[in-house]
């Protein structure tokens, strides 16, 4: 039966009674009206679809060079027999060839049409969801495109979910992942490895958050994983475009409350993997496109780190003008950019922080150079500091500029006295006034104080720096018994034994001891030793 390679041609019921056994012809032929069900054409393939005895039959009809060969998957044809339903088939062909190759040639202009006219968006989106619903349609888009070797990526987050369900009872380790990251990473394939960075981060953050960590442990792993995640990136040396799709992910995770408590994280992230000025455009603008889940303090600190980079100092302080007085960390960021502002504009601001931080002495310390050209305002600032902190650098700088050091001094005295007495002295020693020293001393009135100062003081006035000290000690010895306490009173007794004074005065100031605590007889017999 010679045909035509398109089906221009087809066997007649003669030629096909012709070509087979007379009982499978009639057979065939007295059934076929009956059981064929469906028929249509594709290619140089006919399938024809038959119903016999409740059971479906698949017949397909192929040009086998020229000639029409059947195949059926009954078990006839399966064992080599001749089969009445790919005669039947024929057949029902023979009869309706024309009227087959109508709708074969209307499915093909309707498809031409199809892919013309609709949106291939709709196209795909139905191929999708044949795909994932049917598995014989799945299976043939598999073979014809020759997917079968195709590695899907991993899906970490159904790997963490199927290996640490129960994360509160049971004790996690995400060393397999890390590990997996690891060897991605080391073979190259580094955005591989962002994404696993990236979903240990997001299961520990978001899906395993309430689960108990009292020694830091899953924390760790977060911050971990994002500060690999960064390093992947940058090793990744991806193109812009593929690097804008991180720097929004990083971006979301660093203004969204969700992630709040590793915010300083994503953001340090956000500064390092933002290399180029296009990055830092691209940034800005998510920073601007104001979104709902946004802190804007946040963004005002993105915004002026980025305007910053750009040397854009005027107005990456109006970024943070609003937000300065909310907490001392954006504050310190505050003056560190108002420094490279002009000098006008600089202590202008620099006024506002110190009235919103008067006592924070790392914001006034950083504020500092700002005020050298401010000279009262300079130096208010530095004699506070160093009545805060005691740090003589700041002493000293102000005793450089000071137009009127004796009133300076007297200030700080004062109001160390009132707020540090023990240091008081201190700025008098230091100055070689030893004789204001020794009145601070006698001010205080305390013996341990006599006992600090003693090597630097009393032989700058002897005679009155033991009338001083001696008086504290006979006060303290009065104020306790006990041999602990008697033990301590001969610490200073050997002390004061060292200022260069007479024997006699020494030996007075003994029996003055002795007459005063004469019920104390442990004391007693420690001063006969001396």
């Amino acid at each position: 039966m010679t045909v035509n390679k398109h089906w221009k041609t087809f066997p007649d019921s003669k030629q096909i009674k012709a070509s087979c056994p007379s009982k499978i012809y009639a057979e065939a032929n007295g059934y076929y009206q009956d059981v064929v069900k469906d028929a249509w054409i594709s290619k140089d393939v006919i399938n024809v679809a038959i119903e016999t005895y409740g059971e479906d039959i698949s017949v397909e009809l192929r040009d086998k060079h020229g000639e029409v060969g059947g195949s059926c998957d009954c078990h006839d044809s399966k064992m080599g027999y001749w089969c009445w339903h790919v005669i039947a088939a024929m057949l029902h062909v023979a009869d309706n060839m024309d009227k087959l190759k109508e709708e074969h040639d209307i499915q093909m202009e309707s498809v031409d049409y199809f892919m013309s006219h609709v949106s291939h968006k709709k196209i795909l989106n139905f191929v999708s969801k044949q795909l994932k619903k049917d598995p014989n349609f799945y299976n043939l888009f598999v073979e014809h495109l020759r997917l079968q070797n195709v590695h899907l990526p991993r899906n970490y987050t159904r790997m963490l979910n199927s290996l640490y369900s129960n994360t509160k009872t049971q004790d996690v380790t995400f060393e397999d992942i890390f590990e997996i990251a690891r060897e991605e990473r080391n073979a190259g394939d580094h955005i591989e490895a962002a994404r696993a960075y990236s979903s240990i981060a997001e299961h520990i953050i978001t899906t395993i958050k309430d689960a108990q960590d009292d020694y830091g442990y899953y924390k760790d792993c977060a911050i971990e994983a994002i500060e690999n995640l960064t390093d992947s990136v940058i090793r990744a040396e991806m193109s812009s475009d593929t690097k804008k799709q991180y720097i929004k992910y990083v971006f979301e995770r660093a203004t969204n409350p969700v992630y709040r408590a590793y915010w300083p994280y994503y953001v340090e992230s956000l500064k390092t993997i933002c290399t180029e000025e296009e990055d830092m455009s691209h940034w800005m603008s998510l920073t601007q496109s104001n979104p709902k889940t946004g802190d804007p303090q946040q963004l005002a600190s993105m915004q002026a780190f980025i305007l910053e980079d750009a040397g854009r100092w005027d107005d990456a302080a109006d970024a943070l003008l609003p937000y300065y007085a909310n907490d001392a960390d954006t504050c310190r960021y505050f003056v560190s950019i108002l420094k490279r502002t002009d000098d006008k504009r600089a202590i202008r601001d620099a006024r506002r922080v110190v009235n919103a931080f008067p006592t924070d002495s790392q914001i006034l310390d950083e504020a500092l150079p700002i005020f050298v050209n401010a000279r009262d305002e300079y130096q208010q600032i530095l004699r506070y500091l160093f009545e805060a902190t005691g740090d003589w650098k700041y002493f000293f700088k102000l005793k450089k500029i000071s137009s009127d050091w004796s009133l300076t001094l007297d200030t700080i005295y004062n109001n160390l006295m009132a707020t540090a007495p023990e240091r008081s002295v201190q700025i008098y020693v230091k100055e070689g006034m030893h004789q204001k020293a020794i009145d601070s001393l006698e001010t205080l009135d305390n013996h341990d104080m006599y006992a600090t100062y003693l090597p630097k003081l009393a032989k700058k006035s002897p005679i009155r720096y033991f009338e001083l000290y001696g008086r504290t000690i006979q006060r303290f010895t009065k104020s306790k018994t006990g041999k602990d306490h008697y033990l301590k009173v001969m610490r200073h007794l050997e002390n004061i034994q060292t200022i260069p004074v007479s024997e006699e005065m020494f030996a007075k100031f003994i029996k003055s001891l002795k007459t005063n605590n004469t019920n104390r007889r442990i004391l007693i017999k420690m001063l006969k030793e001396i």
